[in-house]
């Protein structure tokens, strides 16, 4: 059987492999002798096929993952021996499991793309996951607080998205974090800010509001005690990039109007944090903005490829404000 998930959020694909994986050794493989996952950086054709064409020693069937084979180096040579191989298939749940799996969009316009996506979609064993919208993504992550048996109010997730922002991989870390954190079973605003001034200390808050007020050297001596507590450097760059693709928001919206209600219902934001950043955004012309969330951007890229570069750079970026 033939599945293939992509997309650009990669925690709920992860999730959707990890529920099949799950089922598979519930089913055929307890022991989880038989599953096997071929990354592209490690993706041969000999490989593929020895394990795709074997049946399972100690199971009936096998379940084979192939990871991001859209961005193996010798796709464009390769892509018409694994589609030859896949379309000999009878494609039914008596054969083993050949999981394709995307990190991000791969280009739709090859032909293992195209073929995928018909026979996949067909069985209903295809999923793209792009970010969820706003309702859907505060309902989500009330389900993820229900798996830890809490409850999260509307607000309290609302909250949790204004401060952290949308990617599913850090709102995971922080609603696990904030349903250990919290003893009782419902959970609301005042318990989101708590955990994030317990585990990153309160300081964030007001690191985040003396860069956006352009205070320069309170700001600056506000990250040299938070990199000092060895807080999560990546936490606080993702919080810094929220700010300001906020601000450039709401400066748009205030050109129209400035009632914080009003602008907290079009961004789906916390009223709270809607007040603070109409204020913050006369800080900044919309070039200055720009250059500022251009930078931060950057740095995400660079980050990449130099991961200790974070420190000098964030530095660097609020030393220019």
């Amino acid at each position: 059987m033939i599945y293939f998930y992509y997309g650009d959020d990669t925690y709920r694909a992860r999730q959707m492999i990890t529920q099949l994986r799950d089922k598979f050794k519930k089913l055929y493989d307890p022991a989880g002798h038989q599953l096997e996952t071929i990354d592209s950086d490690e993706f041969s054709l000999e490989r593929f096929f020895t394990s795709a064409k074997s049946s399972g020693l100690f199971a009936k069937k096998k379940m084979i993952i192939v990871k991001n084979i859209f961005s193996c180096k010798e796709f464009s040579d390769i892509q018409d021996e694994i589609l030859a191989y896949l379309k000999s298939l009878k494609n039914t749940k008596d054969e083993n499991y050949l999981i394709f799996w995307h990190e991000g969009t791969p280009k739709r316009t090859t032909k293992l793309f195209k073929y995928l996506s018909t026979v996949c979609a067909d069985n209903n064993c295809m999923k793209e996951f792009t970010p969820l919208p706003r309702p859907q993504l505060v309902r989500w992550l009330q389900t993820e607080a229900g798996m830890y048996g809490k409850k999260l109010d509307t607000d309290a997730a609302e909250m949790l998205i204004s401060l952290v922002g949308e990617s599913t991989w850090y709102l995971h870390h922080e609603v696990r974090k904030l349903c250990h954190f919290h003893t009782q079973e419902s959970i609301n605003a005042k318990d989101v800010e708590a955990l994030i001034k317990a585990t990153h200390g309160e300081s964030i808050f007001s690191l985040m509001d003396a860069i956006t007020a352009r205070q320069r050297s309170h700001a600056l001596d506000l990250l040299e005690k938070y990199l000092m507590q060895k807080s999560d450097r990546h936490f606080l760059l993702n919080m810094m990039i929220r700010q300001f693709r906020l601000i450039v928001l709401i400066q748009g919206i205030a050109a129209r109007t400035r009632n914080s209600y009003i602008v907290a219902q079009q961004l789906g934001l916390h009223p709270f944090v809607a007040k603070k950043m109409l204020e913050h955004s006369k800080n900044f012309t919309r070039s200055e903005l720009r250059d500022v969330y251009g930078s931060l951007i950057q740095i995400e890229h660079m980050l990449k490829r130099d991961p200790e570069y974070l420190e000098t750079a964030l530095t660097v970026c609020i030393a220019k404000l």
